[in-house]
């Protein structure tokens, strides 16, 4: 398209560029993907450019066709300035966070970055032993230094109140009609009451620290009675233990841990169960198995190590009914309330984690959610597990709502009125109606008479008789048995009864022998007698009961001849061969073993027809809007379904879900959700917080719910403020400038970092010199780390496994101080640590590891450089936190969270020598009171230095003589996981794991502000070339007795003494090539460096009055990022990009004739092709989601101005048909 632009007068001499800024979310636009196509539309600085009246044809052949033309020039005397610098950050490129583009969460990364900052070097795994966290805060508490001699601090509950936390446990007070009452559990903030199905909630547990509540049940019987089970066991990885099971006896109004639970088998405790007619009878499903009490918990006896169970349910109308469901293992069953347990038909089931439904309304059905490795299974069966199904969807369609982490989300629950619908829960809800299909056979029962008399059945894992009968498939774990191999049998035993029976091995299944056995096998369908086979166990050549273990009988489907054996059957493994029936006998108690004794006694085993199962599938929820968009403000990731029954008659119920964001509810059938864990169910986990100063507004980042801040032109936020959603993902650390409360930035999973300057008008995300980010943790860190300082607004740091960026203007750029191997090899993981000194900018501390991987790393010069600190004389590992002093530079707080091991180390010579204060230099246990649990953050107080705050697992731990000893604060804040705290204004400000954010007003900080200290100079954007020089924008942000200007390292220019200002400085400098400019300023004889700033200068030819370029020939009147070339498909040439162009990229493309213009009739004209980006619908050039662009600008040796607005694919219907299509340009699209 030809572009023809009118030139008024408001310049002399122009420099022209032309740019193709790049700003499209993707991490590969959409263009990208076509060889040769058009993406300049913005003349890189200095577009091909036709002047004086010329008008040129050329076309821009893929690559941009700029053609300047009509331009006229006169004023040839005026000054030369040199093209500027590449832009101003106004037209920088931004990128927007897409909810429904990217994951929320990754929970998997949470715990196995708990494990690694748990795990010392030299350690393979945390030696924390079973309970730490209670045993640790009940010391704290009986400390005999410990006493309650002030009162509560004026803590308070800032929200947020409509982002609820992680929640798993659900329960329905019977006994309120409405149904209104509930208690749940969540993962880091304890157990909640709402009596008014969530319009309020009520915290339980303030005094149980970290109450990671996986688990709730109440009793039948009494319905005061509650159990509480904690610690979440199911991550494959070792995620946090809990500490055992709480009980209370007064509806949750106290709880006391059971002493009995206080070990190894119940750190992580999944399931209970309490029997409905005997509040003392608990059953649970723990990480080592299921576990029983009968007197209320005060003990406990392990019933079965079947695996890591990770749910327990119970048959509504028999409690003697239970069935377990074990991680990559299957369902086991027990008809006795839990005392003997035997496997279900689990070969015809799979998946690592399993939950379980029974339908309320027929309990021989019951449904099984299954994460297997090619995504999710529902299983049903239709008589109580003696054989499970996997329906299959009638559509075809597979539709995966575990999303791959099943093993983390995953739950399912029935219709309380209709047996066949099923409600499962993932990433999303879904709604499956379940119908049959064609049938299968299998064993629907059996049938005995008088075997009790001389048997018993050996409990072997068999679906039906204790575990001592199944079908060959079932014994074997094969699926080798045809239809026509299932019928009814019986197996027979008397006087007068016996047939010949195939001996083997019971080990090798090695073939001995055939033999007469007191027993006949008959098939009661056909009416003959079968084949059969026996294991000897007692390897004593005879059929033979009298041990433990017995002989096992093995059914073939083959008619008996009592001359020969068959020969498919008289072989190794021929036992298996047609083998449809097992039986699995011992003599009965207090008998003797006589085969020619035994009484008529026989057991019928019966086979039925089942249909397989058929489903219809149905998304309930849709979280990221990628199926039918309905109900998309519902939370992903669900962890529990509870349908409440309220009118038989109307069949209507309550569906309540916990999930990532709290709790929903819906009342009618799952049509529509409220969330209801937005009401002030404030568990939410945060990784950091900020507030803004001025105001009581706060800011912060969550596990599991992104980032959000409160408003404050909506008042002061307290528990039930509710916030405003900003950035999706994880939610990790964030900075609020304290000077300009509208720049605000955060970050998601891997330096995906979000930036506003308008408060969240608009945002962007801000990698301009940022290239560590959204790789997955190659380069970039999980938990994104942001650096900021109060005295120094604008300046930031960000890490990455390459060292630390820096931004001196609030992430409009950012520039890379390398770290040397001291940081990169080893030292780096995902949770490295980076802290601005509060007591001066000019000191950065960051770091990873201290041991034989790593160090710690200290800056004195503003982030500019860095060097690696001494290591501790004791063996340590990786950092779980990095603070500073507020009054000391070279005072520093590396914090750790190995068992045994120093918590805070402290130096106070930057990095010469660490000590320990937390008084395990010589010990396992602590000698001055700090607790033996992980540890996170720290604040020292700047009012009075000696007084100390840790964050820990625990709570706040405090000291008030610097560190000499420990208690526990008791100052009215809960005992809660603390990862954050910042001093804002005269706030200490506290970001929880389990319980958002709280603050406190403390007198002693009223009017406090950080140090007044001496701050760097900077150098506004870039530098540009002028007639006379350098130019250079500097902001002079302290008074300086000097400031030098350094080019390459050389001073090439001194300023004298000078008060805080900004100033352009001119350095009389024409050298070419690229340059680094940095200003150095002196107070004293201390210098203050500004950052780097690297520039190509280049060579200004004479100006011109006018310039014509057809590009048909090579020039090298331009310089910078395109070339002239004839591309394939043009026939003439033209200034092109690269194809595809690069990303997060700016090319620029300099004339280095300026052009003298005319007072009047000035034009520039060319034509192009930009086949790049588009922009929103409806955005404009500007805009945060106007995103790759093309524009050419001008100069005349200042700032670059556009000379007409940028634009896309948009601006040409041809333009936008060829990116749509994933087209070429053509010469017809000029």
């Amino acid at each position: 398209m030809k572009k023809i632009i009118t030139l008024l007068s408001i310049v002399s001499i122009l420099f022209v560029a032309g740019f193709l800024f790049f700003k499209g979310i993707d991490p590969q636009p959409k263009v990208s993907s076509i060889d040769n196509t058009v993406n300049d539309k913005k003349v890189s600085k200095a577009s091909p450019l036709i002047a004086e009246n010329v008008r040129s044809e050329k076309t821009v052949s893929q690559g941009a066709k700029l053609i300047a033309s009509n331009l006229q020039s006169e004023k040839a005397n005026e000054s030369v300035a040199a093209p500027p610098r590449p832009r101003k950050s106004l037209l920088s490129e931004r990128k927007r966070m897409k909810k429904s583009g990217s994951k929320f969460d990754q929970p998997d990364m949470f715990d196995k970055i708990q494990k690694m900052i748990r795990t010392r070097e030299g350690q393979s795994e945390p030696t924390y032993q079973p309970n730490y966290k209670f045993i640790e805060f009940n010391k704290l508490k009986n400390n005999s230094k410990f006493s309650k001699t002030v009162a509560n601090l004026n803590w308070v509950e800032r929200g947020p109140a409509n982002v609820g936390g992680r929640t798993r446990g659900i329960v329905v007070d019977p006994d309120d009609a409405s149904k209104n009452t509930w208690y749940v559990g969540s993962v880091g903030g304890g157990v909640w009451k709402t009596t008014d199905a969530g319009t309020s909630w009520r915290n339980l547990t303030d005094e149980i620290p970290n109450l990671a509540t996986t688990a709730i049940a109440q009793s039948g019987s009494n319905k005061n009675v509650f159990y509480a089970g904690t610690g979440e066991g199911f991550n494959n990885a070792d995620a946090i233990a809990g500490s055992g099971i709480f009980k209370s006896t007064d509806r949750g109004e106290t709880w006391t841990q059971l002493l009995s639970t206080a070990n190894s088998n119940f750190s992580y405790v999944n399931r209970l169960v309490v029997d409905p007619s005997n509040e003392n009878i608990v059953v649970a499903g723990t990480r080592t198995g299921i576990l029983i009490s009968n007197d209320g918990g005060a003990s406990w006896v392990k019933k079965s190590s079947y695996g890591n169970i990770q749910h327990v349910i119970a048959n509504p109308l028999n409690f003697n009914t239970l069935y377990a469901a074990a991680n990559g293992k299957g369902v086991v069953k027990s008809f006795d309330a839990g005392e003997t347990w035997f496997e279900t038909d689990n070969k015809n089931l799979s998946g690592a984690r399993l939950e379980i439904a029974i339908a309320p309304s027929d309990t021989s059905k019951l449904y099984i959610s299954s994460e297997t490795s090619t995504g999710s299974s529902l299983f049903g069966t239709v008589n109580g597990g003696a054989s499970w199904t996997e329906a299959t969807e009638i559509s075809g369609t597979v539709y995966d709502w575990l999303g791959g982490q099943g093993w983390y989300d995953n739950t399912i629950a029935v219709n309380p009125y209709d047996a066949d619908l099923v409600y499962v829960g993932g990433i999303d809800i879904w709604k499956m109606q379940v119908s049959t299909g064609a049938s299968q056979k299998n064993i629907s029962s059996t049938e005995k008479d008088s075997m009790e008399v001389r048997f018993a059945f050996v409990p072997g894992g068999l679906p039906f008789e204790n575990g001592g009968v199944g079908t060959g498939d079932d014994y074997w774990k094969t699926s080798d048995l045809a239809q026509s191999d299932l019928f009814n049998v019986e197996l027979r035993f008397g006087p007068g009864k016996g047939q010949k029976a195939a001996r083997f091995i019971n080990t090798t299944q090695d073939y001995q022998n055939y033999l007469d056995v007191p027993f006949e096998a008959w098939d009661l369908s056909g009416n003959r007698q079968l084949m059969v086979s026996f294991q000897d166990a007692n390897k004593n050549g005879v059929f033979d009961v009298s041990s433990f273990s017995g002989d096992k009988i093995h059914f073939h489907n083959v008619t008996y001849d009592a001359a020969l054996p068959d020969a498919n059957i008289a072989k190794v493994n021929g036992i298996k061969y047609k083998n449809n029936f097992v039986v699995l006998l011992r003599k009965a108690t207090g008998t003797t073993w006589n085969p020619a004794t035994l009484p008529n006694a026989w057991l019928r085993i019966n086979v039925s027809s089942f249909p397989s199962l058929l489903r219809t599938s149905s998304p309930i929820t849709d979280g990221y809007n990628r199926y039918s968009g309905t109900q998309a403000n519902i939370h992903v990731d669900h962890h529990n379904i509870v349908c409440v029954p309220m009118d038989q008659a109307t069949k209507s119920f309550k569906m309540l879900n916990g999930n990532d964001g709290g709790v929903a509810v819906s009342t009618d059938g799952g049509t529509t959700f409220k969330e209801v864990g937005d009401n002030g169910y404030n568990t939410s986990q945060f990784y950091g917080v900020d507030k803004m100063t001025g105001a009581q507004a706060y800011f912060g980042g969550m596990q599991d719910n992104g980032t959000y801040f409160s408003d404050h032109s909506l008042g002061n936020a307290n528990a039930a403020t509710k916030y405003k959603f900003v950035i999706g993902g994880d939610g990790f650390e964030v900075v609020w400038n304290p000077k300009d409360p509208l720049k605000m930035i955060g970050g998601s999973q891997y330096n995906g970092l979000s930036r506003t300057v308008d408060g969240w008008i608009t945002s962007e995300t801000p990698n301009k010199g940022f290239d560590d980010y959204a790789d997955g943790g190659v380069n970039s860190p999980f938990i994104t780390k942001i650096a900021g300082s109060k005295q120094d607004p604008d300046l930031l740091f960000v890490i990455s496994r390459k060292g630390v960026y820096r931004s001196d203007n609030f992430a409009e750029n950012w520039v890379l101080t390398p770290i040397t191997t001291s940081f990169q090899n080893g030292g780096y993981f995902t949770f490295a640590q980076v802290a601005i000194s509060s007591a001066t900018p000019q000191v950065v501390w960051a770091g990873a590891f201290m041991g034989s991987q790593g160090k710690v790393n200290v800056s004195k010069d503003g982030g500019l450089s860095f060097a690696a600190t001494n290591n501790y004389a004791q063996t340590m590992g990786l950092l779980s936190g990095l603070d500073t002093h507020p009054t000391e530079p070279q005072t520093a707080f590396a914090i750790f969270s190995d068992q045994g091991a120093p918590k805070i180390l402290r130096t106070t010579n930057y990095g010469g020598v660490w000590t320990d204060i937390t008084g395990f230099a010589s010990s396992t246990t602590s000698t001055n009171g700090f607790p033996d649990v992980a540890t996170y953050c720290l604040q020292v107080m700047p009012y009075n230095t000696n007084i100390i705050w840790a964050g820990t697992e625990i709570g706040i731990i405090e000291s008030t003589d610097n560190g000499g000893s420990w208690h526990y604060s008791n100052n009215g804040f809960p005992a809660v996981s603390v990862w954050d705290m910042k001093i804002v204004d005269d706030e200490v400000v506290v970001g929880t794991h389990g319980r958002g954010i709280w603050s406190v007003a403390l007198p002693e900080l009223a009017n406090y502000k950080p140090p007044v200290v001496t701050l760097s100079p900077r150098i506004n954007g870039n530098v540009y070339q002028g007639k006379d020089g350098i130019i250079i924008n500097s902001s002079l942000r302290s008074p300086y007795d000097s400031t030098q200007v350094l080019i390459d390292g050389i001073k090439q220019f001194t300023l004298g003494a000078t008060t805080e200002k900004d100033s352009t400085l001119i350095v009389p400098f024409f050298s070419t090539g690229l340059k680094k400019f940095q200003l150095v300023s002196f107070k004293g004889e201390v210098g203050f460096k500004s950052g780097l700033i690297s520039t190509t200068l280049i060579e200004i030819l004479a100006a011109r009055s006018g310039y014509v370029n057809d590009f048909n020939s090579a020039t090298t009147d331009f310089s910078g990022d395109f070339s002239v070339n004839t591309a394939a498909g043009f026939s003439n040439g033209a200034i092109h990009s690269a194809h595809p162009y690069g990303t997060n990229k700016d090319l620029i493309y300099t004339l280095r004739v300026p052009i003298v213009v005319a007072a009047t009739n000035a034009t520039l004209k060319y034509d192009d092709i930009a086949i790049v980006e588009p922009g929103d619908p409806g955005s404009v050039f500007g805009g945060s989601n106007f995103w790759d662009y093309v524009v050419v600008e001008g100069s005349k040796g200042g700032d670059w101005f556009p000379l007409l607005p940028g634009y896309d694919c948009r601006d040409d219907a041809a333009w936008l048909a060829a990116f749509n299509s994933s087209a070429s340009g053509t010469p017809s699209m000029f």
